[in-house]
């Protein structure tokens, strides 16, 4: 399944167009920038290494990934990278890596407490992971859920068939604690809001951007960024 959806998906152009991901991309730069760039780093489900770009852009040079589509690796070894096909299932359990990134990985797969065990595995103590999932919380899709009888998930799904999972910062942050992970950051942005597709489509795209920024930040949104901390 895995290597027909990687055939099929332009992610990185998705991630370069959507608005909500190019928050998201906003502030995974804000957070990296600021970083050693000798830190070891795994891209655990990396696409088509759309984030492993960005890093290496930024200086990092101890950079890897891994994907279970063949299509995707081969994109990202076309691009130089260092990405091999894996599971999330299967990582060593060595602590080798500084860094963990699970960017638009977990609302895919079937059991998210077992990977995230496993990334916490491939961590040393002081190691981290970076971790964005969708969310449908902003206060469009509760309004349409309210109105429509919409579910969250089918809202979810509505963007990608292949979403099996709906998170909450709380549902995140209980899988966090069950693999002995401490959250140390959380980032929620992206609220988008009743009427914002007809403003777009009225020619005030640029406002509709500015409250879907601002209204309500860090509260309603749907996007959500993550960094679990492993303890030394």
């Amino acid at each position: 399944m895995w290597d027909q959806y990687g055939a099929g998906r332009l992610l990185s152009r998705n991630r370069l167009i959507f608005y909500h991901h190019r928050l998201v991309m906003e502030y995974f730069l804000s957070y990296f920038h600021r970083l050693p760039t000798g830190l070891k780093v795994l891209d655990a489900g990396c696409g088509d290494g759309f984030f492993l770009e960005h890093l290496r852009n930024l200086g990092f040079t101890d950079i890897h990934g891994i994907d279970a589509s063949q299509p995707f690796v081969d994109i990202c070894r076309s691009k130089g990278l260092d990405v091999g096909q894996g599971s999330v299932y299967l990582l060593p359990g060595d602590g080798a890596f500084d860094a963990v990134l699970c960017c638009e990985v977990l609302e895919h797969l079937d059991d998210p407490a077992l990977a995230l065990q496993r990334m916490a595995g491939a961590l040393h103590g002081g190691g981290f992971i970076f971790i964005t999932v969708p969310i449908a919380s902003s206060l469009q899709q509760r309004w349409r859920r309210m109105m429509r009888g919409e579910t969250a998930l089918g809202q979810l799904r509505q963007i990608d068939e292949t979403h099996l999972h709906v998170f909450s910062v709380k549902r995140l942050r209980a899988l966090a604690e069950r693999a002995g992970l401490q959250v140390t950051s959380v980032w929620v942005g992206s609220n988008s809001f009743p009427g914002d597709d007809l403003m777009k489509r009225h020619g005030m795209t640029a406002l509709a951007h500015w409250l879907q920024r601002r209204t309500l930040h860090g509260t309603c949104g749907d996007c959500l960024a993550m960094v679990l901390t492993k303890g030394r």
